[in-house]
């Protein structure tokens, strides 16, 4: 058995599930949401840009430890 085959059984039945369990308005926003984050990943592994979007983060992360330092003392 092949992993391809493996992973197109737990898609279709997570996506029957997702269509069974949701109404019509969560259903399209849980696809939006879903094709949006996946351009987003295609995006950063076909441009490799992901050290610049973890620098990016690590910055926000410092920066924001530092005014909540700041505030707090």
């Amino acid at each position: 058995m092949s992993l391809s085959f493996l992973f197109m059984v737990c898609n279709l039945y997570s996506q029957l599930w997702i269509i069974l369990s949701t109404n019509v308005n969560s259903f399209l926003i849980i696809e939006c949401s879903r094709s949006l984050l996946a351009s987003c990943a295609q995006w950063i592994i076909q441009n490799m840009a992901y050290p610049n979007l973890i620098a990016f983060g690590a910055k926000v992360v410092a920066f924001s430890s530092l005014f909540r330092t700041y505030i707090n003392c």
